[in-house]
Protein backbone atom coordinates (compact mmCIF):
# COMPACT_ATOMS: atom_id res chain seq x y z
CA UNK A 1 0.00 0.00 0.00
CA UNK A 2 1.74 3.44 -0.81
CA UNK A 3 2.19 5.38 2.14
CA UNK A 4 -0.23 8.56 1.89
CA UNK A 5 1.27 11.72 1.19
CA UNK A 6 1.79 14.28 4.57
CA UNK A 7 -0.15 17.74 3.95
CA UNK A 8 3.54 19.41 4.08
CA UNK A 9 4.91 17.56 1.21
CA UNK A 10 1.72 18.36 -0.53
CA UNK A 11 2.15 21.84 0.15
CA UNK A 12 5.97 21.54 -1.21
CA UNK A 13 4.89 19.49 -4.55
CA UNK A 14 2.12 21.73 -5.06
CA UNK A 15 4.40 25.53 -5.23
CA UNK A 16 6.34 23.35 -8.24
CA UNK A 17 3.11 22.72 -10.44
CA UNK A 18 2.50 23.23 -14.25
CA UNK A 19 -0.05 25.28 -15.11
CA UNK A 20 -3.81 25.11 -13.12
CA UNK A 21 -6.09 25.23 -15.78
CA UNK A 22 -4.87 21.96 -17.47
CA UNK A 23 -4.54 20.34 -14.98
CA UNK A 24 -8.15 21.45 -14.08
CA UNK A 25 -9.35 19.71 -17.22
CA UNK A 26 -7.47 16.74 -16.22
CA UNK A 27 -9.41 16.28 -13.07
CA UNK A 28 -12.82 16.71 -14.68
CA UNK A 29 -12.02 14.28 -16.99
CA UNK A 30 -10.67 12.04 -14.57
CA UNK A 31 -13.88 12.37 -12.33
CA UNK A 32 -16.63 11.52 -14.68
CA UNK A 33 -14.79 8.77 -16.82
CA UNK A 34 -13.40 7.05 -14.42
CA UNK A 35 -15.74 7.79 -11.60
CA UNK A 36 -13.07 9.04 -9.07
CA UNK A 37 -10.89 5.83 -9.79
CA UNK A 38 -12.82 2.37 -10.17
CA UNK A 39 -12.58 1.63 -14.16
CA UNK A 40 -15.80 0.30 -15.96
CA UNK A 41 -14.41 -3.19 -15.95
CA UNK A 42 -13.51 -3.26 -12.31
CA UNK A 43 -15.34 -4.34 -9.12
CA UNK A 44 -14.93 -2.02 -6.46
CA UNK A 45 -13.98 -3.23 -3.01
CA UNK A 46 -16.37 -3.69 -0.31
CA UNK A 47 -16.04 -2.60 3.35
CA UNK A 48 -18.95 -3.35 5.19
CA UNK A 49 -19.57 -0.72 7.96
CA UNK A 50 -16.89 1.72 6.78
CA UNK A 51 -17.93 5.58 7.61
CA UNK A 52 -21.60 4.51 9.49
CA UNK A 53 -19.69 5.56 13.14
CA UNK A 54 -18.72 9.09 14.06
CA UNK A 55 -15.65 8.09 15.88
CA UNK A 56 -12.66 10.63 15.15
CA UNK A 57 -8.99 9.76 15.28
CA UNK A 58 -7.51 9.44 18.87
CA UNK A 59 -5.35 12.29 17.81
CA UNK A 60 -7.83 15.11 17.14
CA UNK A 61 -5.29 17.44 15.56
CA UNK A 62 -5.07 14.58 12.71
CA UNK A 63 -6.08 15.80 9.20
CA UNK A 64 -9.85 14.87 9.62
CA UNK A 65 -13.58 15.14 7.49
CA UNK A 66 -16.18 15.23 9.76
CA UNK A 67 -19.93 15.70 9.27
CA UNK A 68 -21.95 15.08 12.19
CA UNK A 69 -25.47 14.66 10.19
CA UNK A 70 -24.52 11.67 8.20
CA UNK A 71 -22.05 10.60 10.78
CA UNK A 72 -18.77 10.72 8.54
CA UNK A 73 -15.19 11.39 10.62
CA UNK A 74 -12.71 10.18 8.43
CA UNK A 75 -8.95 10.77 7.94
CA UNK A 76 -7.54 13.05 5.00
CA UNK A 77 -4.43 12.31 2.35
CA UNK A 78 -3.12 14.66 0.01
CA UNK A 79 -3.49 13.12 -3.39
CA UNK A 80 -3.19 13.92 -7.07
CA UNK A 81 -3.93 13.18 -10.47
CA UNK A 82 -1.63 10.24 -11.58
CA UNK A 83 0.07 10.30 -15.35
CA UNK A 84 -2.94 8.17 -16.33
CA UNK A 85 -5.01 11.31 -15.59
CA UNK A 86 -6.91 9.26 -12.89
CA UNK A 87 -7.82 11.41 -9.35
CA UNK A 88 -7.41 7.98 -7.20
CA UNK A 89 -9.07 8.70 -3.81
CA UNK A 90 -7.03 6.77 -0.48
CA UNK A 91 -7.39 2.94 -1.26
CA UNK A 92 -8.58 2.79 2.09
CA UNK A 93 -11.92 3.36 1.24
CA UNK A 94 -12.76 4.80 4.99
CA UNK A 95 -10.17 7.91 4.31
CA UNK A 96 -11.09 10.56 1.81
CA UNK A 97 -8.74 12.77 -0.01
CA UNK A 98 -7.77 16.27 -0.05
CA UNK A 99 -6.33 17.85 -3.66
CA UNK A 100 -3.14 19.04 -3.14
CA UNK A 101 -3.43 21.57 -6.23
CA UNK A 102 -6.65 23.10 -4.51
CA UNK A 103 -6.83 25.41 -1.37
CA UNK A 104 -5.73 24.31 2.18
CA UNK A 105 -8.75 23.94 4.72
CA UNK A 106 -9.81 27.38 6.06
CA UNK A 107 -8.43 29.27 3.16
CA UNK A 108 -9.60 32.61 2.20
CA UNK A 109 -10.03 32.00 -1.31
CA UNK A 110 -10.05 29.65 -3.83
CA UNK A 111 -11.75 26.12 -3.15
CA UNK A 112 -10.58 22.95 -0.98
CA UNK A 113 -11.48 20.09 -3.29
CA UNK A 114 -12.21 16.67 -0.88
CA UNK A 115 -13.06 13.45 -2.61
CA UNK A 116 -13.84 9.81 -1.33
CA UNK A 117 -15.24 6.51 -2.21
CA UNK A 118 -19.15 5.69 -2.58
CA UNK A 119 -18.98 1.89 -3.04
CA UNK A 120 -22.07 0.73 -5.24
CA UNK A 121 -22.35 -2.86 -2.48
CA UNK A 122 -22.38 -0.14 0.84
CA UNK A 123 -19.54 0.58 2.81
CA UNK A 124 -17.42 3.88 1.04
CA UNK A 125 -17.00 7.00 3.30
CA UNK A 126 -18.95 8.98 1.17
CA UNK A 127 -21.50 6.76 0.24
CA UNK A 128 -23.88 8.69 2.28
CA UNK A 129 -23.03 12.44 1.41
CA UNK A 130 -26.27 12.65 -1.24
CA UNK A 131 -28.43 12.69 1.81
CA UNK A 132 -26.68 16.09 2.66
CA UNK A 133 -29.20 19.19 3.04
CA UNK A 134 -28.48 22.58 2.79
CA UNK A 135 -27.42 23.96 6.47
CA UNK A 136 -25.65 21.28 7.26
CA UNK A 137 -22.45 21.70 8.76
CA UNK A 138 -18.73 20.17 7.83
CA UNK A 139 -15.98 20.35 10.26
CA UNK A 140 -12.21 20.06 8.60
CA UNK A 141 -9.58 19.51 11.48
CA UNK A 142 -6.34 20.66 10.02
CA UNK A 143 -2.98 20.67 12.03
CA UNK A 144 -4.77 21.58 15.38
CA UNK A 145 -7.58 23.90 13.68
CA UNK A 146 -11.43 23.51 13.09
CA UNK A 147 -12.50 24.88 9.70
CA UNK A 148 -16.33 25.41 9.80
CA UNK A 149 -18.52 25.34 6.49
CA UNK A 150 -21.99 25.28 5.84
CA UNK A 151 -23.60 23.43 3.24
CA UNK A 152 -25.27 25.19 0.50
CA UNK A 153 -26.14 23.27 -2.59
CA UNK A 154 -26.15 19.59 -3.49
CA UNK A 155 -25.69 18.83 -6.71
CA UNK A 156 -25.46 15.50 -8.97
CA UNK A 157 -24.13 16.37 -11.82
CA UNK A 158 -23.90 13.88 -15.29
CA UNK A 159 -20.77 13.77 -17.21
CA UNK A 160 -21.22 16.11 -19.68
CA UNK A 161 -22.04 18.84 -16.95
CA UNK A 162 -19.12 17.88 -14.99
CA UNK A 163 -16.76 18.38 -18.22
CA UNK A 164 -18.69 21.80 -18.66
CA UNK A 165 -18.81 23.27 -15.93
CA UNK A 166 -14.96 22.07 -14.52
CA UNK A 167 -13.53 25.37 -14.08
CA UNK A 168 -16.21 26.56 -11.92
CA UNK A 169 -16.21 23.16 -9.56
CA UNK A 170 -12.72 22.73 -9.21
CA UNK A 171 -11.17 26.51 -10.13
CA UNK A 172 -9.01 28.14 -7.74
CA UNK A 173 -9.70 31.86 -8.63
CA UNK A 174 -12.86 32.37 -6.18
CA UNK A 175 -12.82 34.48 -3.26
CA UNK A 176 -14.49 32.97 -0.57
CA UNK A 177 -12.20 29.65 0.24
CA UNK A 178 -15.54 27.51 -0.24
CA UNK A 179 -15.26 23.77 0.20
CA UNK A 180 -16.11 20.86 -2.44
CA UNK A 181 -16.81 17.67 -1.69
CA UNK A 182 -17.28 15.02 -4.84
CA UNK A 183 -17.74 11.26 -4.96
CA UNK A 184 -19.97 9.34 -7.33
CA UNK A 185 -23.67 8.20 -8.31
CA UNK A 186 -25.78 6.41 -10.07
CA UNK A 187 -23.57 3.07 -10.67
CA UNK A 188 -25.30 1.45 -14.23
CA UNK A 189 -23.74 -1.55 -15.85
CA UNK A 190 -20.16 -1.86 -13.98
CA UNK A 191 -19.30 2.05 -13.54
CA UNK A 192 -20.04 5.54 -12.46
CA UNK A 193 -22.53 7.98 -14.97
CA UNK A 194 -22.33 10.73 -12.60
CA UNK A 195 -21.03 12.78 -9.74
CA UNK A 196 -22.41 14.10 -6.27
CA UNK A 197 -20.55 17.46 -5.70
CA UNK A 198 -21.42 19.43 -2.19
CA UNK A 199 -20.71 22.95 -1.96
CA UNK A 200 -20.11 24.49 1.53
CA UNK A 201 -18.99 27.80 2.26
CA UNK A 202 -17.05 29.00 5.45
CA UNK A 203 -18.35 29.58 8.64
CA UNK A 204 -14.86 30.07 10.39
CA UNK A 205 -11.83 28.41 12.20
CA UNK A 206 -11.26 27.71 15.54
CA UNK A 207 -8.99 24.98 17.33
CA UNK A 208 -9.18 21.60 18.55
CA UNK A 209 -8.59 22.82 22.12
CA UNK A 210 -11.19 24.97 21.64
CA UNK A 211 -14.03 22.67 20.32
CA UNK A 212 -13.42 20.38 23.51
CA UNK A 213 -13.34 22.82 25.88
Amino acid sequence: MTTPVTREDAKDERRSGGSLPVVIAVLALALLVTGLVWRGEEEPPTASGAGDGLVLPDARSADTLEIPTIRLAAPIDAIEIDPAGVLTPPSDVKRVGWWQRSADPGAGEGQTVITGHTVHTGGGVMNRVKELERGDEVYVHDDGAVHAYEVTAIQTLSKEQVSRRAPALFGQDRPDGRLVLVTCEDWVDGEYQSNVVVFARPLGSSTDEDVAA
